[in-house]
């Protein structure tokens, strides 16, 4: 379903990505703000301290007190510091296990492949289909049994560990197009890089609160040392500590809330962009306000990871909140949409309930056929293209590849220059690339030694069909992603140029017979990207190991940069004004490999 006029502005994805790094930037420097004033804050206490010891002449210190201060202002601010750094680089290490830890430490149930439970099985498949629609990586699945609340969340440091959880109470009261607004609002925090963030911020926030826990260690030994004549120094110090630590905390919370509720909005207007319809996300708002326990988590950790979740889920007062108020992200979606129509939801809803009225059935839709779905536009106004319809993998497909064997078996098949299922041979190339991608988020669970087989496999000799090119792409990514990321710095276009224009001579050779046609295609999309150079079209597609390096090198480009290596690749494909089956598997594999979403194509 194409936006309508009155809807809410679809936000670029690439301008969001850049947003974001806006909003790091100002994050980083708010919490160095924070982090200053709480060590200048003890710095004061520490000068304070010593001028009372000179003040009371405490001889064992000596004479040379007003000397000493600005060394014990020294070690004071080295120490605090330290706490703050420590605590926050121990914090994000242990972050950094993945989302299924987070998941699991607020109680989360992952879920099967194959579940039998209804419910679960429309939260797989609309799960799913975001993740093929968007060339992520379908994220592990938890369900929070004991949450009677409406919430969910995305975690994980990188789209390659992510989790989504589901509270059970979503499944229980919300159908499938309000289910899956809520899960691509998740998507959109996935795509937007907001889980990073959001995990530097507990890091750092961590790293306050040490501070306030060392002052409260402080101020009980104080306490129980009450003989001893430096009881008061400690008593005091640790009282001090506690309390600049904890405005220090409450600073970092404010500048978390802050944060979060822009995100939040940015999410919002995401999903929307994401499914092509706003109706099921503002209704599953409207059912959030009429539920008596809205979004409010019971586990003791909740507050922990307050600022990830899709609705607020701690109870705290309205400048601390991490999310809009309901009624305002509900006028987001639906302009006009005012208090009285609010409150005659909820009325109407509770009523509803109290009757007994069941949800209304939503698992007749739930056995859908798994495809591209909507896909994230590269422009900033709605569109009204439909993706391309052959792509959309049947139901049967999805079931083949509902365990990390069977999927091993598939990709084995997939390929094979001559498959031994002759059905998955007969698929189009397209369909085959989202049956790899489904069947590659079932390795997930595998470790690196029962990967072995996929790896020797990759390395045997292949036809050098399209379709083998587009699945060992996809292979070769997966394998990659698996390994502990080396920290590279972030490359500029120019530094790329032959890597681009390999990917440009691919996708222009691909989609135009006529040797002409497709030399103009080259030269408009190298145009697009890198006006200053003057690279010849080579009459051959590049091998696979030269594709594979550049898009390794590609895929750590600067936002700016695949932007526009986004929209370049798009005009290689769109210049003769239309996109078949071949051309847009190839395209695909490419934005997974480069960890983009797929540019908005004219149907094929």
């Amino acid at each position: 379903m194409a936006l309508r006029n009155r809807c809410i502005p679809v936000i670029a994805f690439f301008e969001r990505q850049q947003q974001m790094q806006g909003q790091t930037r100002r994050m980083l420097l708010l919490f160095a703000a924070a982090v200053l004033g709480t060590v200048a804050a003890v710095d004061g206490l520490v000068w304070a301290f010593m001028r009372w010891l000179h003040g009371v002449r405490i001889t064992s210190v000596g004479a040379g007190i007003d000397s000493q201060t600005p060394m014990v202002m020294g070690i004071a601010t080295i120490v605090v510091l330290g706490v703050i750094l420590i605590s926050s680089a121990i914090r994000l290490r242990h972050l950094d296990d993945g989302g299924a830890a987070i998941a699991a430490r607020l109680g989360g149930r992952e879920i099967d492949f194959d579940p039998t439970n209804p419910d679960e099985q429309r939260l797989r498949n609309v799960v799913e289909e975001m993740a093929i629609a968007s060339t992520v990586p379908v994220p592990r699945i938890f369900i929070l049994d004991a949450e009677t609340a409406i919430n969910a969340f995305a975690a994980g440091s990188n789209t390659d560990d992510c989790a989504i959880a589901v509270s059970a109470g979503a499944l229980q009261h919300l159908d499938r197009d309000e289910l899956q607004g809520v899960v691509a609002h998740e998507f959109s925090h996935i795509l937007n890089g907001d889980m990073r963030l959001n995990l530097r911020l507990m890091a750092l926030l961590f790293g306050l609160f040490a501070v306030t826990v060392a002052g409260r260690v402080l101020f009980h030994l104080g306490r129980a040392s009450r003989s001893s004549r430096a009881s008061l120094p400690i008593f005091l110090g640790g009282a001090s500590l506690l309390l600049v630590g904890s405005i220090g905390l409450f600073a970092g919370r404010v500048i978390q809330a802050a944060i979060s509720r822009s995100r939040e909005r940015l999410a919002d207007a995401a999903a929307v962009q994401f499914t092509r319809q706003q109706r099921g996300l503002a209704n599953a708002l409207k059912k959030i306000a009429a539920y008596p326990q809205g979004t409010r988590l019971q586990n003791p950790h909740a507050g922990e990871v307050a600022h990830m979740l899709f609705g607020d889920g701690v109870s705290r007062i309205h400048w601390l909140s991490t999310h809009p108020p309901l009624l305002e992200r509900i006028q987001a979606l639906e302009p006009g949409f005012g208090p009285a129509r609010l409150q005659a939801f909820v009325q109407r809803w509770q009523t509803g309930q109290a009757a007994g009225q069941a949800p209304p059935p939503a698992q007749a839709q739930d056995r859908s056929a798994l495809g591209a779905g909507a896909v994230m536009s590269l422009d900033s106004a709605p569109s009204a293209t439909i993706p391309v319809p052959s792509s959309r993998l049947p139901l049967d497909w999805q079931l083949l590849v509902r365990d990390a064997d069977s999927a091993m078996a598939v990709l084995t098949d997939l390929l094979d220059g001559t498959p031994g299922n002759a059905a998955i041979a007969a698929l189009p190339v397209n369909q085959q690339v989202n049956l790899a991608l489904l069947a590659l988020s079932r390795l997930r669970s595998m470790d690196n030694t029962q990967r072995d087989p996929l790896r020797r496999r990759l390395q045997q000799p292949t036809d050098g069909s399209l379709r083998s090119l587009c699945l060992r792409l996809l292979a070769s990514q997966h394998l990659q992603a698996t390994r502990a990321r080396e920290p590279l710095r972030l490359r500029q276009l120019h530094e790329c140029a032959s890597e681009i224009a390999g990917l440009l001579n691919a996708l222009a050779l691909l989609g135009h017979d006529d040797a002409e046609i497709a030399r103009l295609a080259f030269l408009r999309a190298l145009h697009a990207i890198l006006p200053q150079h003057a690279l010849a079209m080579q009459r051959s597609a590049p091998a696979f190991d030269t594709l594979q390096s550049a898009l390794w090198k590609l895929d750590h480009l600067d936002i700016a940069g695949k932007r526009v290596l986004t929209e370049a690749m798009r005009l290689a494909v769109v210049h003769d004004g239309h996109v078949n089956v071949e051309e847009h598997a190839v395209l695909r594999c490419f934005c997974a490999c480069l960890h983009c979403p797929m540019p908005e194509l004219p149907e094929g």
